[in-house]
C-alpha cells in the first residue's frame, strides 16, 4: 500500500490544483504508452526551478519532492518574489528552502 503523504495518494487526490492534476495527468498518458507506471516505475520527485538571472545571476529552486503541490506552490512562492525584486525574492527562497517536503522513503535513488 501507499504511505499517507506519498506521491500515490497524492496522485490520485482530486483536491490538487488544475494545474498539478494536468501535469499528472499527462504523466500517466506517457506512462501509458510506453506500459509503465508513474506509481511503480517512474516514483517521479518535483523541483520548482526559476529563472532569476536578471537578479542573481543563476536559477533559483527548491528541494525536491514527490508531491507536485508542494513543488507548485514553492514556484508560486518564488515567481511572486522574483516580481518583487532581489530582496523579495531573498525571502521567498529562504522560506521555501526552509519548508519540509516529501521525500521517498528509501534515497536508494533519485534526490526526493
Amino acid at each position: 500500500g501507499s504511505e499517507p503523504g506519498s506521491s500515490a495518494e497524492n496522485h490520485s487526490n482530486e483536491n490538487l490544483p488544475r494545474e498539478a492534476q494536468g501535469i499528472l495527468k499527462a504523466l500517466e498518458l506517457a506512462c501509458e504508452e510506453a506500459d509503465l507506471s508513474v506509481e511503480t516505475d517512474l516514483k517521479p520527485s518535483f523541483c520548482a526551478v526559476v529563472d532569476a538571472h536578471s537578479l542573481v545571476g543563476c536559477t533559483v529552486s527548491s528541494s525536491r519532492s514527490t508531491a507536485l503541490a508542494e513543488a507548485l506552490a514553492h514556484r508560486n512562492c518564488l515567481l511572486a518574489g522574483r516580481a518583487g525584486g532581489w530582496v523579495e525574492l531573498r525571502k521567498a527562497w529562504v522560506e521555501v528552502m526552509q519548508r519540509s517536503v516529501r521525500v521517498r522513503s528509501s534515497r536508494v535513488w533519485g534526490r526526493a
